[in-house]
């Protein structure tokens, strides 16, 4: 009897602690206790009480005046061997909201969870806490099947260091589920600019979703010379969706590219040369390309002046307005008469108002362009 009313004690103080702290949360009030008691609620005998301890430590509720000393991230760190999977993760969270980095090798350790909402929360701690230590222990988990890439992912991304040791666990990630972490594992790959990505990188471009397609194809852009033919192998597969995203990142390659770019423009289909010319307006800079286009304009290439109508328009060149409007005709799309739209040429603003009409588009503000009539009469 005497056990019983013990117990049922114990369980009344638990409810009232919990019923205080509900109260001064409804009422926008700070919790009561001191770091001290909330030190000593990180090892109380009830979960919720640990977990809320953990929350205000870790500043995610008002109330607790000061910053964290060494006490305090101790004490949470030893709680990341909790019993329970909720104390685990908000622990996470309480420490990756203090940033400090004697938090870090704990937090490392703790990237082996059993349970994955406690993974996920270490990662996201490791990321706030920024400290580079972290990368090999995020990198090394991040094909575990157990871990969220996607929280790993960004935590490598908020400590800013990405070099080669990544390669090999990012080409594995463009096969992942996550739409987020196959477009980020290309993003990063353009930006590590390492040959071995260019293969994988490759077969991305086969991916179901465009925004993953334009990822991957800046990414080839961004390794440079070996990307170059499978770029323009990608021009011949006419893929009109993002033809001016491969243009522009064979562009972004400059001087490798332009020797292929210029036999892509000599193809027997006008539909590629119409590509490889796009593709050729962004390299204009060399003196190679841009004598390819203004011969492609005096011999009447139509389909090369309309892939190239950004060079023109820029080049401004009196008279050139017929050739450009015809092109337009014969083989715009809509970036071509937004082009002209924009020109700050009246012709060309015409025409390209006309052709919108023509084929159901309607622009009811003009869409922007940095390209304006004349703007570079070097050209």
């Amino acid at each position: 009897m005497k056990a019983r009313k013990c117990r049922t004690c114990g369980i009344r103080k638990v409810v009232w602690i919990l019923l205080i702290m509900l109260a001064a949360m409804s009422l926008g009030c700070p919790d009561p206790r001191t770091r001290e008691q909330l030190i000593r609620d990180l090892t109380h005998k009830n979960a919720d009480v640990r977990k809320s301890a953990a929350k205000i430590l870790g500043g995610r509720e008002s109330g607790l005046r000061g910053k964290a000393d060494g006490r305090t991230v101790e004490a949470l760190v030893a709680v990341l061997k909790d019993p329970e999977a909720s104390v685990r993760s908000e622990v996470a969270r309480a420490l990756g909201q203090i940033r400090d980095a004697r938090a870090v090798e704990a937090l490392a350790a703790a990237l082996k969870d059993a349970e994955g909402c406690v993974r996920d929360a270490v990662a996201d701690a490791l990321g706030q806490i920024g400290d580079p230590r972290a990368i090999d222990p995020l990198i090394a988990v991040m094909n575990d099947p157990g871990v969220g890439r996607f929280h790993v992912m960004l935590a490598l991304d908020k400590i800013g260091v990405i070099d080669t040791r990544a390669v090999k666990p990012l080409m594995e990630a463009l096969n992942d589920r996550d739409c987020q972490v196959r477009r980020l594992a290309a993003v990063w790959l353009g930006v590590i600019a390492d040959p071995r990505a260019v293969g994988p990188l490759v077969s991305g471009l086969s991916d179901p979703l465009p925004n993953v397609r334009e990822a991957v194809v800046e990414a080839l852009g961004g390794i440079g010379r070996p990307a170059v033919e499978p770029l323009i192998a990608e021009l011949k597969r006419k893929n009109w969706e993002h033809q001016y995203s491969v243009g522009k990142a064979l562009g972004g390659i400059g001087a490798p590219a332009v020797e292929s770019v210029i036999a892509a423009v000599k193809d027997p289909d006008p539909e590629v040369r119409k590509s490889a010319a796009i593709a050729l307006a962004y390299l204009a800079t060399d003196s190679r390309a841009k004598d390819v286009l203004i011969a492609a304009r005096k011999d009447g290439k139509l389909e090369i002046v309309a892939g190239a109508s950004e060079f023109f328009i820029a080049r401004g060149k009196r008279g050139s307005e017929g050739i450009l409007i015809h092109a337009l005709d014969a083989w715009g799309d809509k970036t071509t008469a937004e082009r002209f739209i924009n020109s700050h040429n009246n012709v060309l603003r015409d025409a390209g108002w006309r052709w919108g009409e023509k084929h159901g588009y309607s622009w009811k503000v003009s869409p922007g362009s940095p390209v304006r009539w004349g703007s570079s009469p070097t050209k």
